[in-house]
């Protein structure tokens, strides 16, 4: 029991807990037991672990016998800890440090990795004491007294042979008010002060005076040299070293066996062979096709660079929760750490909608019992991979989760490094490789501060503290700190991703998630549903102007009853004009009866479909009213399109007769009915038609490109009218513009949304006449609202001078594709300060169901603008993939309810696409995903079918398209993903505006993929930069005046294969670079990475340049211009502005005896030379090739 001593009936967590760490050492070393941890783990008790090796015939007492004296014991196989030579002051650099050293040339000055701790002084302090006991800590330390050089691009430790601090006073305690806050404020300062890695020191001290017998000790550590066990020893070492100074005695401190250094050189000595085989097995295996990223919701989209910049969230859980938590575990076998590793995993499953994930986790990669005391960078990373596919009961994920977490730490003596390194996955500097969500458990004694004695007491909502200070390595980090009674999440998230109100919201859900798991651990998780609502709102900002509202009585009559009244209201009004023609509302009212009672008399009264074939303008409107008159359904066919598709689209819809005012249109399909002839009958009303009867068919391609015929009735036509007009407050004194093409269903809400409120609708047509038309028509025709496909705005925006009268507009609606802020940004730079934008979402199927108000004041956060909340008689679901309502910000289809969504399709299975409810309701499944944000708006994602996976990565395609819209000139984008020789690849289509001056890059000229490409990437990550642009004079367009992305031209792929060097500066990159990376037959468009280059090799290429071309080249250029051609162009440019830096002479490098020149240079011992080409012979240290580094 003596290995236990103080332990017994104890929960571990083999991850955060010293505790079970330095239990595992004692195991270790007095019984021999190299599997001592799992053994444990799978025990679950300390207690049971006793148990589990006595029934082996393994005594306590007959084990420790064996070992009595200890340490001394230990044997000199490979299993010892190697102790190195201390005559040289420099050794290799562990993996770990070697990771943190090229970060640091890649951001140097960065305090991403700085750690801080404060020790507390209460009463009188003895400043010398502390000073020299601070002397006596880096003495016993050598990890503290560390810097750090490179030999030929690899990093190697220096150490100092002794070491002083300086321990400035810091006074903050006059005037007593505040000085707390102060001495907060020089602790922040503090942290992120700079390290110099070469020079050092790497810890730095300062006593701040806070009160006359109170003071902080700040300590502030590179984290290269130091991990969070080692603040606790720090803390330890410290107060020993003070306490004994202070008596005047000898410290109460264990010598160390070993030093950090002695570690690094022993890791890397037994890291070969088949040992290093079966850890990377293990691992490679573990982790094989796991997915490259975790797509979280994001309120931004990921920079092409992490700024590393952090916020932090903050909630508790109260003792009631702790202790069923703890509860659920123990019961199954399985520690708090895996009980809220698996519950973490359900929720970033719903928030990404990934069932594949991928979390890393540290872990104290003390493993031997001599390590435990000493300060250095131990610490290794996991990546648990959790598999939630099935719909599994939280029982079945923590089954999974723990077999998932003891095996890992069965093979955590691999260096993430090393890992990474060899498994060689894409590398983004916007993103940390395998994993960017990270979990700890951390575990503290005692009470929480501020603990209440209740354990029932609901405890504070999440909190956030966003500060400068506070770094973020990962998208997103949660620590769960354990106290005896109660839990604290802590979640650290990317400021560059996430809104704080996102991630308090997000720690909130998981709160509500821990609640109803231990209730219901058996159920699938789809049925896992937290108490948390969904939540519901409105527009807080709607139109202020006077209307009469359309009443819900109107929606009983047919459309030329609504129609026939507002001619009555307001006969001299003007209800179609363009620039030929002017119609009132009694002049419309005639035309279009002489047209109904003209089908009347050719076809009868029959419900018969008649095809419209008309040119965009006012016939176009006489047309489909004399239609719906006579009781037929109209079917509009859009002359742009090939005959073909028009005469299927006549055969389909089985139209009796084609009404046209385009005098050569012929077809033996159907009768044809010119609409010059209607002057010849008879100008009285037909007869009223019940409102159920179909009032058309508009044909949509969908996402197969088939064509698909919507039906609608004269009801559902008047019920959306409806909404439409009373959300957007229209009234007899508006005039609205008809842009689109009268067969989608934009047309039905710009036109009866005029027609049937006394208004004037204005046709224009931008295909025919140019974006200048349509400015002409808001400016002179003082047009008050304004309806297109946002591609139409933009062009519009684009177009204005600035000089244009637009004060008359009131409303801009905007819809059929994704609004983003700049959308915004560019309404309220063009239009009147008290109009309002409109961002709206419909379809065919249904027209507008969504409406998002925005004015002047309304602030967003998010760079999508949300679609906004769901008009009357429509309930709009968001639904995940298991048929569940999502949780806010968890991705779902958008899926419609209610009594007005379309009948069917023409001559197809309604019951399938439109299942009815009971009430007459029908439901329509969109294909769209959105996700619900906190105030209950909806936010569009794009189409399931739209949404790609390049390498790995989830890509939203709209993300890329609207930056490059931000290019000079580019009029419209749009990027899809293409397959070539069985790699996909993302290729941009660009139409470029007219305006193609002087503003171009190119000067006129259209922009080359080059051009583009520039353009990106300080933009986008890497892997969502397209591999190919194609530039056309204009993308094809659907008739509202959307892109037709099944319509562009497949573009053709030349495989450029090897290209020679023709440059000087080429053909010595060439060389350069077979020499590092060991390979022949390197061409100029080749990438670095891919080639099989790493961060490591990388720093030996900028150490190249810098000797062959005598220029100072950024590690991070390596990233930004991974292929020859286009780091010669850096080079040259380097050179021609004169950047190089002075050439460096050589200075002896072999002496006997360690020194440092008058320089600050290492100066190499003998001893030194040959330890390094010791591990060069092993393919360790002087062999990049076995040694990568990646970026965190």
């Amino acid at each position: 029991m003596r290995a236990y001593q103080g332990y017994a009936n104890k929960e571990l967590n083999p991850v955060a807990s010293l505790m079970c760490r330095e239990i595992s050492n004692r195991i270790v070393l007095v019984f021999e037991e190299s599997h001592a941890l799992r053994r444990i783990i799978q025990a679950a008790l300390f207690s049971a672990h006793i148990r589990s090796m006595e029934r082996q015939g393994k005594t306590i007492d007959e084990r420790f016998a064996r070992v009595s004296k200890g340490a001394a014991m230990i044997e000199k196989d490979e299993r010892s800890l190697y102790t190195a030579n201390r005559e040289a002051f420099l050794f290799p650099a562990s993996f770990a440090q070697q990771r943190l050293w090229f970060f640091e040339q890649l951001h140097p000055g960065s305090a991403v990795y700085h750690l801080s701790t404060v020790l507390p002084f209460e009463g009188p302090l003895d400043r010398q004491a502390l000073e020299d006991s601070l002397a006596d800590l880096l003495d016993r330390h050598e990890a503290l007294r560390t810097t750090f050089t490179a030999v030929d691009g690899v990093p190697v430790q220096v150490i100092a042979p002794r070491l002083r601090i300086d321990l400035p006073l810091v006074d903050v305690s006059q005037p007593p008010a505040n000085s707390l806050a102060r001495a907060r404020a020089h602790h922040a300062a503090a942290l992120t002060a700079p390290f110099d890695l070469v020079h050092g020191p790497l810890l730095r001290a300062s006593l701040v005076r806070i009160e006359s017998d109170y003071h902080w000790l700040v300590l502030v550590l590179h984290h290269i040299v130091a991990d969070g066990w080692s603040l606790e020893i720090l803390h330890r070492d410290l107060r020993a070293l003070y306490e004994g100074r202070v008596k005047g005695g000898q410290p109460a401190v264990p010598a160390l066996p070993i030093q950090y250094a002695d570690f690094a050189c022993w890791q890397r000595r037994i890291l070969q062979g088949e040992r290093l085989d079966g850890l990377f097995a293990y691992w490679q295996k573990q982790l094989e096709d796991a997915p490259a990223q975790l797509a979280l919701p994001s309120d931004r989209p990921r920079p092409a660079q992490s700024s590393y910049r952090g916020g932090r969230c903050s909630v508790c859980l109260n003792a009631s929760l702790t202790a069923r938590l703890r509860a659920l575990g123990q019961n199954r076998g399985a520690t708090l750490f895996m009980t809220l590793l698996a519950a973490f995993g359900v929720l970033l499953s719903r928030y990404s909608g990934q069932c594949d994930l991928v979390i890393g986790t540290p872990i104290a990669n003390r493993t031997r019992s001599e390590l435990e005391g000493l300060i250095g960078f131990f610490v290794n990373t996991l990546a648990l991979r959790l598999d939630l596919s099935g719909d599994p009961s939280f029982t079945v994920l923590l089954e999974r989760v723990r077999m998932v977490a003891t095996e890992a730490y069965a093979h955590q003596d691999l260096p993430f490094e090393m890992l990474v390194a060899r498994l060689a996955p894409a590398r983004h500097l916007s993103q940390a490789p395998l994993f960017q969500v990270m979990f700890n458990l951390l575990n503290i004694d005692g009470r929480m501060p501020d603990e209440p004695d209740d354990e029932d007491t609901e405890l504070d909502a999440a909190t956030d503290f966003d500060s400068d200070e506070e770094s973020a390595k990962f998208d997103l980090t949660l620590y769960a700190i354990e106290y005896d009674r109660n839990i604290r999440l802590h979640a650290v998230y990317a400021r560059d991703l996430f809104e704080p109100d996102t991630v308090r919201y997000m720690l909130d859900h998981f709160t509500n998630l821990l609640e109803a798991i231990p209730a219901d651990p058996d159920v699938p998780l789809a049925q896992l549903r937290p108490t948390r609502q969904i939540p519901s709102g409105k527009n807080v900002v709607t139109p202020r102007n006077p209307f009469i509202a359309f009443s819900g009585q109107a929606i009983e009559q047919s459309i030329g009853s609504r129609f026939r009244e507002q001619a009555t209201r307001y006969p001299d009004n003007t209800a179609v004009k363009t620039k030929n023609e002017q119609w009132t509302y009694t002049q419309l009212e005639r035309l279009s009866n002489r047209v109904a009672n003209a089908i009347l008399a050719l076809r009868g009264d029959g419900e018969e479909r008649v095809a419209l074939f008309f040119r965009h303008g006012a016939s176009t409107i006489a047309a489909m009213l004399g239609v719906l008159k006579a009781g037929k359904t109209y079917v509009p066919l859009d002359p742009a399109h090939p005959l073909p598709r028009i005469n299927r689209l006549i055969a389909d819809s089985t139209a009796a007769a084609v009404l046209t005012d385009i005098e050569d249109f012929s077809t033996e399909q159907a009768q044809v009915i010119r609409f010059a002839e209607n002057e010849r009958f008879d100008a009285d009303p037909p007869p009223a038609i019940s409102p159920d009867r179909i009032a058309y068919i508009l044909y949509t391609s969908g996402s197969t490109g088939e064509p698909k015929g919507v039906v609608q009735t004269h009801r559902n036509v008047s019920a959306q009218v409806r909404n439409y007009s009373n959300n957007l407050h229209l009234c007899a004194d508006d005039r609205l513009t008809f842009v689109s093409s009268y067969g989608v269903d934009a047309a039905v809400q710009d036109i009866f949304g005029a027609l049937l409120n006394g208004a004037a609708v204005y046709p224009v047509s931008v295909r025919e006449h140019g974006i200048a038309a349509l400015v002409d028509c808001l400016v002179e025709q003082e047009i008050t609202v304004f309806h297109s496909a946002p591609t139409i705005f933009r062009h519009l925006v684009n177009t204005l001078t600035g000089m244009e009268h637009l004060e008359k507009i009131r409303l801009v609606v905007l819809g059929g594709e994704a609004v983003y802020r700049r959308d915004v940004d560019s309404f309220r730079a063009h239009f009147p300060p008290d109009g309002l934008l409109v961002n709206g979402y419909g379809l065919t199927e249904s027209t507008m169901v969504l409406q998002c108000f925005i004015d002047s004041k309304t602030r967003l956060v998010r760079d999508a603008v949300p679609i906004g909340y769901p008009v009357d008689d429509i309930e709009v679901l968001l639904l995940n993939d298991a048929g569940q309502s999502a949780d806010v910000y968890c991705p779902g289809e958008i899926v419609l309810r209610g009594l007005f969504v379309a009948v069917g399709y023409w001559r197809q299975d309604s019951i399938a696409a439109f299942p009815s409810e009971g009430g007459g309701r029908r439901i329509y499944r969109t294909g769209d995903l959105g996700r619900r944000l906190p105030d209950g708006s909806i936010e569009f994602i794009g189409r399931r079918d739209f949404q790609v996976k390049i390498r790995g990565y989830r890509i939203e395609p709209g993300e890329i398209e609207n930056h490059l819209l931000q290019f000079p000139d580019v009029k419209q984008a749009v990027v899809i993903a293409q397959e070539y020789a069985g790699d996909w690849r993302l290729v941009a289509y660009v139409s470029m505006g007219s305006a193609n001056t002087a503003d171009s890059t190119n000067l006129g000229q259209p922009p080359t993929d080059g051009d583009l490409r520039r353009h990106l990437a300080p933009r986008l990550p890497d892997y969502m930069v397209p591999s190919l642009f194609v530039i056309l004079e204009e993308l094809p367009t659907t008739p509202s005046g959307k892109i037709n992305r099944l319509a562009l031209p497949v573009p053709e792929i030349r495989d450029h294969g090897f290209v020679l060097p023709h440059a000087p500066a080429e053909a010595k990159l060439v060389a350069i670079w077979e020499q590092i990376l060991g390979i022949g037959h390197i061409g100029i468009s080749d990438n670095f990475f891919t080639l099989g280059g790493h961060s490591l090799l990388a720093t030996q290429v900028i150490s190249r340049l810098r000797d062959e071309f005598g220029v100072e080249v950024p590690l991070q250029q390596i990233f930004e211009t991974p292929t020859i051609a286009d780091l010669a162009s850096v080079v040259t440019k380097a050179q021609t502005e004169n950047t190089s830096l002075p050439k460096i002479e050589p200075l002896p490098r072999w002496r006997h005896r360690a020194k440092v020149s008058a320089l600050g240079e290492p100066v190499f011992s003998k001893e030194l030379k040959a330890l390094l080409d010791r591990f060069a012979a092993n393919d360790m240290i002087l062999n990049p090739a076995a040694d990568h580094s990646f970026v965190s």
